[in-house]
């Protein structure tokens, strides 16, 4: 086992992480888009209620919790595989 092998498994998990967080926030936002008409005729066009704050604050903070994550995990990804795999930039 050479000393690259853990590093690699590190990226390895940093990239696959990644792609787990993307479908995520993809299959959340399809939902979002199939059931916005619905959403639109029984939360939208109704008078406010405690109940429809709380569904419409679950439904936009599931909505925005991946986004951030996903914002946050791309913008450190190439300090983190700096961080994970020094011998990358070794010449």
């Amino acid at each position: 086992m050479s000393g690259g092998e853990p590093d690699a498994r590190v990226l390895s998990a940093i990239i696959t992480q990644n792609y787990v967080l993307s479908a995520t926030l993809a299959l959340v936002v399809y939902e979002y888009v199939i059931t916005w008409q619905q959403e639109a005729r029984t939360i939208w066009r109704r008078k406010f209620t405690v109940t429809s704050v709380f569904l419409v604050a679950i439904r936009y903070t599931m909505l925005l919790a991946p986004l951030a994550q996903l914002v946050s995990e791309f913008t450190n990804v190439a300090a983190r595989r700096i961080e994970a795999c020094p011998w990358l930039l070794e010449s």
